[in-house]
This record gives structure tokens, sequence and C-alpha cells, in this order.
């Protein structure tokens, strides 16, 4: 249960900050980490899962109200739609809903034992790795073929990369792990991801995409000069 508590402040670092985002990442620090929650309320041992749940869960109308106030400080759209996101996904592991799978998560296999700890993050990290390379080669043929590559053609391929995502965390840990990977990945699916043209089940996290198409692009242009030398 600490390890994931502990992920929470991460989440608001998932970007990679482009522009001056300092002032709105900062509202970060108005989630308590594990260290700070001990010191608040005696050794870790002597909490049980769901107390310290609460008392992150305590501080979500600060972390809300710290995003809204500074979300026009940031310039980065990437960095704004991620802070959004980790607020989503707080919120669900406060909700109705996503706090049991919390609490039972962290009686799992995957929170109990380091070495699967270590394979589940390998797994996630290949899923990520296939994505990049077959969106990767789809750009490569389109070139070939004199095909325009748009950016809803990625949609097959981020129905891919979810469903590895969330097969290999059940099939590594358990259902549980299995449902809080897919809502926390479809929390990603907002309006403001429409854009891909893709059905409301394919639709996701747009950062993979926008960060594997300035690779491709830089590709396309170097393949574009040798097909004129010939």
């Amino acid at each position: 249960m600490w390890k994931l508590l502990a992920l929470l402040p991460c989440l608001m670092l998932v970007a990679e900050v482009k522009g001056d985002c300092s002032e709105l990442l900062a509202c970060e620090n108005t989630i308590p980490d594990a260290d700070v929650i001990s010191q608040n309320h005696g050794l870790v041992g002597m909490m049980n899962e769901a107390d310290a749940l609460d008392y992150i869960c305590t501080e979500l109308n600060n972390l809300t109200s710290c995003i809204t106030n500074r979300l026009d400080t940031c310039n980065d759209d990437t960095v704004r739609n991620d802070v959004r996101m980790a607020k989503d996904i707080i919120e669900y592991m406060c909700s109705a809903e996503g706090r049991p799978v919390v609490l039972r998560l962290a009686s799992s296999d995957c929170a109990q034992n380091p070495l699967l700890e270590i394979q589940v993050e390998v797994m996630m990290h290949g899923c990520l790795e296939t994505f990049t390379f077959d969106l990767q080669m789809e750009a490569l043929n389109a070139a070939f073929s004199g095909r325009e590559f748009v950016v809803s053609d990625a949609c097959p391929f981020i129905d891919r990369l979810r469903t590895c995502l969330i097969q290999g965390a059940t099939d590594m840990c358990d259902a549980d792990m299995g449902t809080f990977v897919a809502n926390v990945w479809d929390i990603a699916a907002g309006d403001q991801f429409a854009e891909f043209g893709c059905t409301q089940n394919v639709i996701q996290s747009r950062r993979y995409v926008k960060r594997a198409l300035p690779m491709l692009s830089k590709r396309l242009t170097a393949i574009s000069k040798l097909k004129l030398k010939k």
C-alpha cells in the first residue's frame, strides 16, 4: 500500500516540461507522501491501508483548488493535460468505486513482492516499446506507399497498447490490478482526445502518440530526401 501511495506525488511529474509550469507542478505538494503521513500519525506500521488512503483523500479538495487556480500559469498543453489526468486518477482512487480496488491491491502479490513489481514495470515498458515500434513501421509504410500518415492512423495501435497493459497486469498480478490499470487508463480518454478520430473505446493517452510523432517526422523527412536523390 505504501509503495502505491508514495507514487501519488509522482503522477504530477509524468510530463516532459517544455515551458515554465513550476507553479502548477507545485500542486503536487498538497498530496502528502508516506513520510509526511508517518510523521503526523506515528509509525507507518500503526496505520492500516484504509486510514492511509483516507488521509491522502482529505487533501483532494486542496489539490483540485490548486490546479484550478494555477492551470493558466502553465502554457504547456501536455503538462496541463497530465496534471488534470493525475487529479482524476487520485479522484478515482478516493471514489466509492476505486477505493475498494486500491485497498485490495495493497495485499496483492504485486504490492508485496519487489521482484514481481520490477517484472510488471518491465512488462509495461515492453508494451510501450512495441507500440512505438509498430507505430513507426506504420508511418514508414505510409511514406513508402505515398500515403499521408494522420494521427487517427494510430488508433488501432493505441487499442493494442491498452490491451497489452491491462492483460499484462491481470496475468502477472490479478484481476484487481487489471481493473485498476483499465480504469486509470480510461481516465485519460476525455473529450480532449477526440481529435484522434478514434471510437470512445479506443481513444486513449495522447501523450504517447504526441511523443512518438516527432520521431516519425524526422524519419519521414530523411526518407523523403533519399527518395529525391534517387
